[in-house]
């Protein structure tokens, strides 16, 4: 049995620390979709995604033991060659943490399509009301209305792109620590808002680059990230990002996010689906490990190739594994048929400091399409447990969809298989759930995959 330090020690261990949960940071409910226009829905020559989100909250370093919530608001635009589509989600006014207020936040992903002037694209807009950061004795920094828009799009056969960010305001409330003044760089940003200049705005929050503007006593104001496009001959995308603040707890908080994509769709179908090792969450949503390492699968396939993301060993003091691995397949063929698969794989990992280890987990899914474009298999074929091992004990993995208590360990379920829809399917090779009170679950061995038409 190794010794090595527990899996999200840490990151449980600040769940139970009062005035740390993240409440309300994932509560999420969807908007109805805005009325479609008349205009058919029918598959087009594109494959269209997008997503966008408000906030995504990080209470303390995630390096050691803080806890990151899911992206509020999320609004997702899964792979797909059908359009108009339109998907929506919404937050109410919410307080994250202590210091962290959060207003209504409203995510919008769609695809359209006007056939009579040959325009196809796909467009992802987040808008977030207003947010407060900081204590209310302290200086407090309010941020309102931040719009991100990524707009990926084709007209008459050519790619083109846009990504966007725009504030309506930011004010700094509440006195600064020793009488001190407000940092240059961010009287220039208020400058910039006051005269409606969203060129000036972008380009002052670029500018702050990785020393960003430092506010005494609250924190340092950073670009989350910078206005992305890359246009091609067969595809176009845009990533919008907004504004990214780290509070002097070391607390960080992303505002604003928006990501488009369109591509030439092959004959064959779309593909959609991911990879991951391992993916921890202690109770109420809220993230102790992201999904990790993550490989997605693309729209258009692979061409038949396996695409991988590896880890040797994460560096996180939370994360206490080994040989990490998630890999996807895509391969269309001209005449109609097709394969996805997903894979990811975890040599060795330990629990519960030590008192549980599982060894060589391998999650795989397999889905064939024929001629005709119907799928007519999917198949686990290749998931497997190695060994599971508690208290000096080696026990047998449970048979798929059964459970092995541990009493006072774990509760295991292996081969949890979920069909989606009657196009794809997805595996999680095992389901971890301690018993020592955190209500961590562990997701080890994940893979999804699906061929659309």
């Amino acid at each position: 049995m190794s010794s090595r330090t527990t899996l999200l020690k840490r990151a449980a261990a600040t769940v139970t620390a009062a005035g740390v949960a993240l409440t309300g940071a994932v509560v999420l409910t969807t908007a109805a979709a805005p009325a479609e226009a008349a205009i058919k829905r029918v598959e087009t020559p594109f494959a269209y995604q997008g997503s966008a989100y408000g906030t995504r909250v990080s209470l303390g370093d995630p390096n050691q033991g803080g806890l990151t919530s899911g992206p509020s608001a999320w609004s997702v635009l899964g792979c797909t060659a059908m359009a108009p589509t339109t998907h929506g989600n919404h937050l109410a006014k919410v307080g994250v943490a202590d210091g962290i207020n959060i207003g209504a936040v409203d995510s919008v992903t769609s695809d359209y399509r006007k056939p009579k002037q040959k325009i196809y694209g796909s467009r992802s807009v987040n808008k977030v009301a207003d947010i407060t950061l900081g204590q209310k004795d302290g200086p407090r920094l309010r941020i309102k209305g931040v719009t991100t828009v990524a707009h990926a799009y084709n007209v008459k056969g050519k790619f083109r792109a846009t990504a966007d960010i725009d504030l309506s305001g930011v004010d700094l409330l509440g006195p600064l620590p020793n009488g001190d003044n407000q940092p240059k760089e961010l009287q220039q940003l208020l400058g910039a808002i006051d005269k409606g200049d969203d060129q000036l705005v972008e380009a002052v929050i670029e500018g702050a680059g990785s020393d960003g503007i430092k506010i005494p006593g609250l924190g340092t104001v950073k670009p989350a990230g910078s206005q992305r496009t890359v246009i091609g001959p067969r595809r176009s995308m845009a990533g919008a990002y907004g504004i990214r603040v780290i509070l002097d707890n070391g607390s960080r908080v992303d505002i604003g996010r928006a990501w488009a994509k369109i591509e030439s769709a092959q004959p064959a179908g779309v593909f959609t689906g991911n990879a991951y090792a391992v993916q921890a969450v202690v109770g109420n949503g809220v993230l102790g490990i992201g999904k990790t390492p993550f490989q997605p699968l693309p729209c258009t396939g692979t061409s038949g190739k396996w695409r991988t993301n590896a880890l040797a060993q994460p560096k996180s003091s939370q994360l206490d594994a080994s040989a990490l691995k998630a890999e996807t397949f895509g391969n269309p063929m001209r005449d109609g048929r097709a394969v996805a698969r997903a894979r990811s794989a975890v040599a060795d990992i330990v629990l519960g400091g030590g008192s549980l280890e599982i060894q060589g987990v391998v999650g795989q899914v397999n889905v064939f399409q024929n001629k005709r474009g119907q799928v007519v298999r999917r198949t686990t074929a290749g998931t497997r447990v190695g060994a599971i091992i508690a208290g000096g004990k080696t026990y047998e993995a449970p048979a798929p969809g059964q459970a092995l208590e541990i009493p006072g360990v774990a509760t295991i379920r292996a081969g949890l298989r979920q069909n989606l829809g009657k196009r794809g399917l997805r595996v999680h090779a095992l389901q971890v759930k301690l018993l020592d009170g955190t209500g961590l679950v562990l997701n080890i061995g994940t893979a999804r995959a699906k061929i659309l038409r």
